[in-house]
This record gives structure tokens, C-alpha cells and sequence, in this order.
């Protein structure tokens, strides 16, 4: 019994898998870099919605002393829409 272990211990992943297996797992594996792209086009469309985030909070904050109240509460809903956008993307 203690032979068994120390050849377990001793041979690699790799070995003890047929053929079939172990390209299934590499193909399985090597198909997360399909999504590369996708994720890099997410981090374009997330920065482009922070950039607008702060655009909107720049432009805006210097007026809410003037706004009426509808206004300013148009004004947070369109942040936190962008915020949970944001938070979706």
C-alpha cells in the first residue's frame, strides 16, 4: 500500500490520462482566450461610461445650488443609472 502511494506522489498530472483526455483539457483550456477580446471591448465601454460619468459630474455639480428639485433629482438618477451600467458591464 505504501508503494502505491509513493508512485502516485512521484508520477505527474499527466501521466495515468489517455489521450483523448488530456487534449480535451488543453482544448478546453486554451478556449478562454475566445473571450479575450470580448473582455478587452468590455474595458473600452466601461472606461467610456466613467468618462462620462465624470463629465456629467463636473458640468453639473457647480449648478445644484441653482437647480430646481425635479432637475437635480434627474441628475442623480442619470448617475446612478451610469453607475449600475457600469457595474452590469
Amino acid at each position: 500500500m505504501v508503494t502505491n502511494m509513493e508512485d502516485r506522489k512521484t508520477r505527474g498530472p499527466e501521466e495515468g490520462k489517455n489521450g483523448i483526455e488530456t487534449w480535451l483539457e488543453r482544448l478546453l483550456f486554451a478556449g478562454r482566450w475566445i473571450m479575450a477580446p470580448i473582455y478587452v471591448g468590455l474595458l473600452v465601454i466601461l472606461a467610456v461610461i466613467t468618462i462620462k460619468f465624470v463629465q456629467e459630474l463636473v458640468v453639473t455639480v457647480p449648478l445644484v445650488l441653482s437647480m430646481h428639485e425635479r432637475d437635480l433629482v434627474l441628475f442623480v438618477l442619470s448617475l446612478v443609472d451610469l453607475a449600475l451600467l457600469g457595474s452590469l458591464i
